[in-house]
């Protein structure tokens, strides 16, 4: 029409009436063909095919993304030819100039997916030979200019992008870019419908596996400058190779730190704003997963076939939009929890970054041995959890240190009957003090000491800073405990001077009016165990134990001022008070252990609080909602209570006798 000087307000012949009917007719029925939209999976390695071609008429090309022996249609474009008539060599060359115009912006949009190898293919051994060569013998000044504007911009690609470019050579049957440009009905189309998808068959394999054809067009130097070198191949199955080495770091938050680097130099470089972090973290997860759990991972993707991987039947995996593995729980309509804790992480038994991950949540501990219920608190599943935390907690070379044993220890006695009733917490307490410490204030070392009250019955502690053994320090420090946590039905102690002066004096003191108001009516009374009877004092002796162990691993042999030392002593009780006190099975889904702050502070477990989810609209609580909270977290309190009788009591009484501590 063009061609005919038709006008905008002219009447087109009948002939091309006809064409625009057959052509309508044939786009009308694009509409029952389907194309996947998600065809790159984020920051998995992959390499990305370019196919060009041009005709008479047109010229396009057709964009491939290969990963993990998967290929895909990208992108397709095509353009009429000009106006002023082009050999075809020429046209062809504006073919691969069309689609280095175009790459910019698909790899920009490409979701923070960088292929590391660019190939493409034309069907013109005159043009592969223009490319390869980067002269040409033409005077056509128009192809000269095409051809240095095509190497001008593959160089402004390799740079930034960091890519490896080749140009190769595609038989035309090969060749998807020929559908383009030839023209086909839609019957014809709909029949290679699937080498259109996928492309040809050579994609599999990735650029080292393309075919070396005897091509008498090219010198003998273009022919070895058109080879793929051995050491340019990224066909690998994806997992095998991440950006650092997982061995050369001993902590997560170090590798987590040096990854969020990467990303946040890729960001810089294209231009983008990303949450490294997270990004980071995202990327050792998948990174973890596919090297860990390849079998899995694939049937996830392609979820067909007889073969259901044992893994994925046992713990409910799923893929989420991060193409991560989670384990599916029951407890999704809980409020409790978030996302994360109710859909753990998978992570691989035996991989460094899950190593880094256990030794973390170990030192988050203070060294205590909490890691499983630690790693599920923070959203993470190992499989046979248990012991792939005790085969890595005995590499740890700062436990190793301070809990060697010279002998093993000596079988314990039976309870005491106070120690097997349990009513409210603190309602049985013992008290000792552990060695001085040293703190500095500023000018020189003064000495402090530690007083550790020890609920008997869940081991809760409370711990008091004193700055001398004397009965004055010692009442206060018991002034202060019984202003948080009540007064105690009983204190026991050991036989140490301390307490035997805090005793006398106490029972002079409560006949005075203050001490009378305040501990007159709960007639508490301070106890005293046997001479060169030790062993009966076993529950907070290990207690100091534990506390001091964590205070050897935490400070070492930093100098700390009077609140630096509080702030540690504040964490390790909260570390301590957070043990669970029964057994966690490796096998068991169920997050809830019961800790004894689960009892100090049923307000602050997140098992016992009211949390709307985010979505739910905000809806003032009436009185009947208020009492039914109320009910159900006493509901909760009664259960942790039977749990404590149930599953404790008889564990602490049948052979373990507080080995946990």
């Amino acid at each position: 029409m063009w061609k005919d000087g038709m006008g905008w307000d002219d009447i087109a012949s009948p002939a091309i009436q006809s064409v625009r009917r057959k052509l309508a007719g044939e786009l009308s029925r694009l509409g029952d063909l389907h194309f996947d939209r998600r065809t790159i999976v984020p920051e998995l390695p992959g390499e990305m095919h370019i196919f060009c071609d041009a005709s008479k008429d047109v010229y396009g090309v057709a964009v491939y993304i290969v990963q993990g022996g998967r290929s895909s249609l990208l992108f397709a474009k095509a353009k009429v030819a000009p106006m002023k008539d082009k050999t075809l060599p020429v046209l062809e060359l504006m073919a691969v100039f069309l689609a280095f115009k175009c790459l910019p912006s698909i790899l920009d949009n490409c979701e923070g997916f960088i292929p590391t190898n660019l190939c493409v293919a034309i069907d013109a051994q005159v043009v592969l030979s223009w490319l390869l060569s980067q002269t040409m013998a033409s005077n056509n000044i128009f192809a000269r200019n095409r051809l240095r504007d095509v190497l001008m911009m593959k160089t402004e690609l390799e740079t930034r992008y960091g890519l490896q470019t080749f140009f190769k050579y595609v038989n035309t049957q090969s060749n998807p870019a020929d559908l383009i440009t030839r023209g086909i009905s839609y019957r014809r189309f709909r029949s290679c419908l699937d080498f259109r998808r996928v492309g040809p068959s050579l994609l599999g394999g990735g650029i080292s596996q393309w075919p070396e054809l005897d091509l008498p067009c090219l010198s003998g130097m273009c022919q070895q400058m058109g080879r793929t070198p051995a050491n340019c191949s990224i066909s690998r199955e994806p997992g095998c190779v991440s950006v650092v080495s997982f061995d050369r770091f001993s902590s997560f938050s170090h590798l987590l730190r040096v990854t969020s680097l990467v990303f946040r130099f890729l960001a810089i470089r294209l231009h983008r704003q990303w949450d490294c972090e997270s990004r980071a973290a995202t990327y050792l997860m998948r990174t973890m997963q596919q090297q860990g759990f390849p079998a899995e991972l694939e049937y996830l993707r392609r979820p067909y076939g007889d073969h259901l991987p044992a893994r994925v039947r046992d713990l409910n995996l799923y893929l989420d939009h991060d193409g991560l593995i989670r384990s599916k729980g029951r407890i999704d309509s809980s409020l409790h929890y978030d996302y994360e804790v109710k859909n753990p992480v998978l992570i691989a038994k035996q991989h460094p970054v899950t190593r880094l991950i256990i030794m973390d949540c170990h030192k988050g501990c203070c060294h205590l041995g909490t890691i499983l219920a630690e790693l599920r608190r923070r959203g993470y599943w190992v499989p046979q959890g248990r012991q792939a935390v005790n085969l890595i907690l005995a590499e740890c070379s700062t436990c190793k240190r301070y809990n060697s044993w010279p002998s093993p220890p000596k079988a314990s006695s039976d309870l005491p009957s106070h120690w097997t009733d349990f009513c409210t917490p603190y309602q049985h307490t013992g008290i000792d003090f552990t060695d001085h410490l040293w703190v500095w204030d500023g000018k020189r070392n003064i000495k402090m000491y530690l007083l550790l009250f020890t609920c008997l019955n869940i081991r809760a502690v409370h711990i008091e800073v004193v700055p001398d053994m004397s009965v004055s320090s010692f009442l206060q420090a018991l002034i202060r405990f019984t202003n948080q946590n009540g007064v105690p039905e009983a204190l026991y102690s050991d036989n140490a001077k301390t307490f035997k002066g805090g005793g006398r004096l106490f029972n002079r003191l409560v006949l005075c009016k203050d001490y009378q108001d305040r501990y007159g009516p709960s007639n508490m009374k301070l106890k005293t165990i046997s001479p060169f009877s030790l062993w009966y004092a076993r529950a907070w002796k290990r207690c100091i134990l534990t506390i001091k162990n964590c205070l050897y691993k935490v400070v070492g042999r930093e100098k700390l001022n009077y609140f630096s030392l509080l702030t540690i002593i504040s964490d390790i009780q909260r570390s301590v008070n957070n043990r669970p006190l029964t057994y966690i099975s490796s096998a068991d889904k169920d997050v809830t252990a019961i800790t004894p702050n689960m009892f100090l502070r049923p307000n602050k477990c997140p098992g016992l609080l009211f949390r709307l989810d985010e979505e739910a609209p905000s809806v003032p609580l009436g009185r009947s909602e208020l009492i039914r909270t109320l009910q159900l977290r006493d509901q909760c309190l009664s259960r942790f209570n039977e749990l404590w009788y149930r599953e404790y009591l008889l564990d602490i009484g049948f052979g373990r006798m507080m080995s946990f501590l």
